[in-house]
């Protein structure tokens, strides 16, 4: 994640504030050795995130905060290329697009977010549950499930990493979920390479943006950087582009 202050853009709040304070409360009161143990992380990497943890501001600003889809940079990132939407691709993306965090829960693009470091996997215990699974289990499909009704097109397009949609409890959700999948043919074989699938479903995200589709129908015309639409490949609710 990287902190931008290049950006004139009308922020929001993330949704479950509540929740995310309580996650960082819980984390505050661990000490570095637990806080490494939990995270399986570097003494260096150590120091930073109990220092982020401890300085966690009680309101979030644009000094020390970022949008979220602006903030994080990984290879999922790199493909969305959120820094060149435009005035409609923004309002497209806030209405559409949302983003699963360990701490957040549930970002928008636009919410305004102080950077850290937590995983969903991890095995932590908040409250009455076991891990963040099961924090999250009924408020992220809620929540998404909340958002879907003021859709025409009820239908959620899954771009997130195995990891994060376990978050999205299908039951409660209620709505068909379509996933996707990126391979490559070698030598008749289709492969598939994990830092390419994630820069291409940051890829797709951003195509979803730009031209504004909002049915999985649309997806089928998709071609960038040399994948398309396998039919053969592919089911109703699990699309293939193979490359």
């Amino acid at each position: 994640m990287e902190v931008t202050t290049d950006f004139d853009l009308e922020t929001s709040s993330p949704y479950f504030e509540k929740e995310y304070r309580a996650i960082v409360k819980n984390l505050q009161k661990k000490s570095k050795k637990s806080l490494q143990a939990l995270m399986k992380i570097s003494d260096k990497i150590t120091e930073g995130v109990y220092q982020n943890l401890q300085t966690f501001p009680a309101s979030f600003t644009a000094k020390d905060c970022a949008p979220a889809a602006l903030l994080y940079k990984g290879e999922v990132y790199t493909g969305l290329k959120a820094d060149t939407f435009d005035v409609e691709d923004w309002s497209f993306a806030t209405d559409h697009l949302r983003m699963l965090s360990g701490l957040y829960g549930v970002l928008r693009p636009l919410d305004l977010v102080y950077p850290y470091r937590l995983e969903m996997g991890l095995s932590l215990k908040t409250g009455s549950h076991t891990n963040l699974y099961k924090f999250w289990d009924k408020k992220i499909a809620g929540h998404l499930k909340e958002t879907l009704q003021s859709h025409e097109v009820k239908i959620l397009l899954n771009l997130a990493s195995g990891e994060y949609v376990k978050s999205v409890n299908e039951k409660i959700l209620g709505y068909p979920l379509v996933h996707v999948d990126f391979r490559e043919e070698k030598n008749g074989k289709l492969t598939s390479n994990g830092f390419t699938n994630k820069r291409m479903r940051g890829v797709m995200a951003k195509y979803v943006v730009n031209t504004k589709a909002d049915h999985p129908d649309e997806l089928k015309t998709f071609e960038e950087e040399g994948f398309r639409y396998s039919k053969v490949h592919s089911k109703e609710n699990h699309f293939v582009f193979v490359k």
